[in-house]
């Protein structure tokens, strides 16, 4: 099968498209992302995986945290998720949460070398990778951890220096900062793969900032963050886009905290946002539709005969048919529309 970003199926996917993927659709008794496993292999390996998450969320209170640390925990992460359909929810909870705590409270050392970030990109995205399967909480807790790490990678650059940029199956950040005065006057644009890159594709995010935020104060420095998670965790959104999220940050202050990093910009600004449309838009217009309903029995009582309106998407619609009378009658199928919509909030939780 073909997967979209929504998780919805679909008949292609070409090997340019970043933001569909392939999937094994297994027969009955048939496990694993593979097809693979056989039902008692499947079990074995599932809990397995879920003894390890479990000894992995342990060891964070004994273990001495460095950057060595830090990738190694990455990396096990990774491996462990690699396969979301070997996974159980309590496994998928504890290598998520290990990870979360991880970035929360070694935000700075995740962000020491763009090597040891990228690993734990990678590993986050394996996490999202299980796609609306994740528990609400559960997804509000990696998508804060993510942030706090693009946040704090943000500031690991200098002034002017080329965006940072991090890809991965399911995740992908760009990272720039600059100052006040320059704001206005760059292009940001979102992360691509090497593929898009090697056949120049125009799938990318680009934000241009028009007016505000002080712009006159040219000591001010901002963090731009923008981040494009690929894999969609509502199933009953279908998004036509990549749902860029936009930041704009500011660096910690002296002796604060660095997970207490507030935005940067209160004022009112001004953006040009051009996102691509990596799934076709959906336009459907069903107009109202008459048709026919025969009640062909005389009755002593009144009974009920059903319209079918499948056709404009609705299931049957009921017409009650009058007692001690037969004959034929007219009813009205409803029309809908369904058309694309822009949405977008503003959140600065």
């Amino acid at each position: 099968l073909y997967k979209d970003n929504n998780g919805r199926t679909i008949h292609t996917c070409s090997i340019s498209n970043s933001y569909c993927q392939a999937e094994c659709s297994c027969v009955s008794n048939r496990f694993g992302g593979d097809c693979s496993l056989g039902y008692y292999q499947y079990l074995a390996l599932a809990n397995f995986r879920e003894s390890l998450c479990l000894s992995f969320l342990k060891s964070l209170s004994i273990e001495d945290t460095n950057e060595d640390t830090l990738r190694s925990r990455a990396l096990m992460a990774s491996s462990i998720l690699m396969d979301s359909k070997q996974m159980t929810l309590n496994a998928l909870m504890n290598c998520s949460l290990a990870l979360v705590a991880s970035v929360s409270n070694h935000a700075t050392l995740a962000c020491s070398s763009p090597s040891t970030a990228n690993l734990i990109v990678q590993a986050f995205s394996a996490v999202l990778a299980i796609g609306s399967s994740i528990p609400d909480d559960l997804y509000t807790s990696v998508m804060a951890s993510i942030r706090l790490l693009t946040s704090t990678c943000a500031f690991q650059q200098a002034v002017g220096e080329a965006a940072t940029y991090f890809i991965s199956s399911n995740l992908r950040s760009a990272l720039s900062t600059v100052t006040s005065s320059s704001l206005t006057t760059q292009s940001f644009e979102s992360a691509q793969s090497p593929l898009q890159l090697a056949i120049a594709s125009n799938d990318k995010t680009v934000m241009k900032v028009k007016n505000g935020a002080n712009t006159t104060a040219s000591a001010r420095i901002f963090g731009v963050s923008l981040l494009e998670v690929t894999a969609s965790h509502d199933s009953k959104r279908n998004t036509t886009s990549a749902n860029p999220k936009i930041e704009f940050l500011s660096p910690p202050e002296k002796g604060n905290n660095i997970k207490r990093r507030q935005l940067a910009i209160k004022e009112v600004i001004s953006l040009s946002i051009t996102i691509p449309n990596v799934n076709p838009p959906v336009v459907y217009n069903v107009l109202p539709r008459s048709i026919t309903v025969r009640c062909a029995y005389i009755q002593p009582h009144a009974y009920f005969a059903h319209a079918n309106c499948s056709f404009s998407g609705y299931s049957n619609i009921t017409l009650k048919c009058p007692a001690n009378a037969k004959g034929t009658y007219s009813v009205t199928c409803p029309g809908h529309v369904i058309t694309p919509k822009c949405v977008m909030t503003n959140n600065e939780g």
